[in-house]
């Protein structure tokens, strides 16, 4: 039963900074470390659904919670086209006193095209990911931006991974 379930520890440095108008007036908040946990469950041989837990250190700190779904699938022996949608949630991140500390903050979709490398278990992963910050920035923006409108909280975000897996 747990054949299909696979997991995998790591660390990001994210550097970026929040969606929508607070971005533009928050600037302390604009590099963040955490580490994460994921789990991945294959439903069938492209469909899978997992769960991605991170404690963030740096920057804000708090837990984020990503419960997802998504297709895999080879587009040639070296290269797979990875796509996942989901939505965001936290626990305490922005700090207890803030009302939007708890609960849902966005709603994405992610193409990742992972490369495999000459080395083995090395990977490049290209992605983009397409975001809705939600009703939380919703509220906070319209308090910073006045006239704040869905589009100002959607997002467009682009990197590159390089992944070791052992």
């Amino acid at each position: 039963m747990l054949k299909n379930l696979s997991t995998t520890l790591g660390w990001n440095l994210i550097h970026g900074g929040l969606l929508g108008s607070f971005a533009k007036y928050d600037h302390a908040h604009s590099v963040t470390q955490e580490f994460y946990l994921n789990l991945n469950y294959d439903l069938t041989q492209n469909w899978f659904a997992g769960v991605t837990t991170s404690y963030a250190f740096q920057g804000m700190t708090g837990w984020w919670f990503q419960p997802y779904v998504g297709y895999k699938a080879a587009l040639c022996p070296v290269t797979d086209i990875v796509v996942t949608a989901g939505m965001s949630a936290t626990s305490s991140y922005f700090g207890a006193a803030f009302e939007q500390a708890n609960g849902a903050q966005a709603w994405w979709v992610k193409a990742e095209l992972p490369v495999k490398l000459g080395v083995k278990n090395l990977s490049l992963v290209p992605f983009v990911s397409f975001n809705w910050a939600g009703c939380g920035a919703l509220k906070v923006n319209k308090g910073l931006d006045k006239g704040d409108k869905p589009y100002k909280n959607f997002g467009v975000v682009a990197g590159a991974s390089l992944v070791y897996s052992f």
